[in-house]
């Protein structure tokens, strides 16, 4: 859908994510490029963004919830870009990608396995805690209507 109509209506698929982070990336002057490819445990058809900020490149995943934590840097290892498009202000420019064997460093290892677990414990805990306020807050409107005195 067109980035304008994604960003009325907030819903979409990763394609329509994507488009709409590539275009504020875009607007923000960072050097980016709307990725598709395949990602995550199965492979998946998928749509995501890069972009370059002080030297350094990055995997913006724009459908996972952030919940204010950065992306473990082991999980970009299952994304596998086929194409993707840049814009250098004036005219577009598309990229053919061949498929990588990347394998960090045997030393750096650790430190990603460390990080990766400390993400996942974070959300899962994050995840636990929004679904019992849910749950409570749901549970205080059920009891709350059956008190209410007839009349």
């Amino acid at each position: 859908m067109p980035p304008e109509e994604f960003e009325r209506s907030r819903k979409g698929d990763c394609d329509d994510f994507a488009m709409y982070a590539w275009r504020q990336l875009l607007e923000m002057g960072y050097k980016t490029r709307f990725v598709v490819g395949s990602a995550g445990p199965w492979n998946q058809g998928h749509a995501w963004v890069t972009f370059e900020k002080e030297g350094k490149h990055f995997l913006l995943e724009p459908t996972a919830p952030h919940l204010g934590m950065r992306y473990p840097r082991l999980d970009t290892l299952r994304y596998k870009p086929f194409i993707s498009a840049g814009w250098d202000g004036q005219k577009a420019h598309f990229f053919a990608h061949k498929e990588r064997k990347h394998l960090p460093p045997v030393p750096q290892i650790p430190w990603l396995v460390l990080e990766w677990t400390l993400y996942r414990t974070r959300y899962f805990l994050l995840l636990v805690y929004w679904l019992s306020l849910r749950l409570s807050k749901r549970c205080y409107r059920i009891l709350s209507k059956k008190r209410k005195p007839a009349g």
